[in-house]
């Protein structure tokens, strides 16, 4: 993200809504382009064959059918638990940072260690299992473009 070293809260806002500007810009325009890619190329195949038109019809929309519901909804579910996972362990970080006269004087290093390691180890296995899906993904809009 080009907002990473930006540390007032109101200017990382600024970039985000940006950045999300800028790529709500771009989702629309490729909508729009593949949509009209899409369209001109079925007249070209209804003017040849009907049947033809009607089978590649089904199976382009059974293809975005089948990305949207298969991959989409599990990797947003999945990008949304990421980022609350992150926050939680960036929390845990600081809590320890302010807390760290305390936690050497009453030993509560261990337990504080303990509970880091498995925030992270949660957050490990989310980023592996998103990258399992975004693979997925890639694998089935290869193999489903054929």
């Amino acid at each position: 993200r080009r907002g990473g070293n930006v540390v007032d809260p109101d200017m990382r806002i600024a970039v985000e809504a940006g950045h999300f500007t800028e790529m709500l810009v771009l989702l629309v325009r490729d909508t729009f382009e593949n949509s009209l890619k899409l369209m001109g190329f079925l007249g070209v195949v209804y003017s040849i064959s009907h049947v033809l038109f009607i089978v590649m019809a089904a199976y382009a929309f059974l293809g975005a059918f089948a990305t949207v519901t298969l991959f989409g909804g599990p990797l947003v579910q999945l990008d949304r638990n990421i980022r609350s996972q992150e926050a939680t362990f960036r929390k845990s970080i600081s809590r320890c940072l302010e807390r760290a006269e305390p936690l050497c004087l009453c030993a509560g290093e261990a337990s504080e260690g303990m509970e880091a390691r498995g925030r992270y180890e949660r957050l490990r296995r989310q980023q592996w299992a998103r990258v399992w899906g975004r693979t997925s993904l890639g694998t089935f809009r290869e193999c489903f473009g054929w």
